[in-house]
């Protein structure tokens, strides 16, 4: 004999329902204008974030990435996908490890970007090649996901990569 579906995912209840507690009304924190935009810091400032940033705006790789995650973590500044990867974008084209792994990383998830197991490739395999050993463990994944076509165009991308040249 067959059971229906719905005697298989809903319990029969045992007890009376328990009546949650009233909750206290918060005020809800407004937020500036400038944090709407995703530009802004927290109202009280953060002097590192900040020091990231005018370093960022200034090409340094290391502040570049950790204004990256500041933006992925929502730590410090509305949290913003795409804010994150264009960020670890700057820093990983200047060859920065571990931007090439959260870049990699981002394109694996599809977080603030289209989800692209190549380019995760790419940037995963660059990161191990610079010794950020966690994405090894990523690109094994990879390889065994990715079509015989896809593993060779990511190869031939990987081939072709180099760090632009300061001027």
């Amino acid at each position: 004999t067959r059971v229906p579906v719905l005697a298989l995912v809903t319990p029969e209840p045992t007890a009376a329902p328990v009546k949650a507690p009233p909750t206290k009304s918060v005020p809800e924190k407004k937020e500036t204008s400038a944090q709407q935009n995703n530009t802004a810091l927290v109202e009280d400032g953060d002097p590192t974030l900040a020091n990231h940033r005018k370093r960022a705006q200034q090409g340094a790789a290391d502040a570049q990435y950790q204004l990256g995650r500041a933006y992925e973590k929502g730590d410090g500044v509305a949290r913003d996908y795409q804010q994150a990867g264009a960020w670890y974008r700057k820093a990983a084209d200047q060859g920065y490890g571990p931007a090439q792994h959260s870049l990699g990383s981002m394109y694996m998830l599809g977080k603030g970007m289209a989800m692209d197991p190549v380019s995760a490739y790419v940037w995963l395999s660059l990161a191990a090649n610079n010794n950020v050993s966690s994405g090894r463990q990523v690109i094994a994944y990879l390889v065994d996901t990715l079509t015989p076509n896809q593993l060779a165009d990511a190869k031939r991308k990987l081939a072709k990569w180099s760090p632009p040249r300061k001027r």
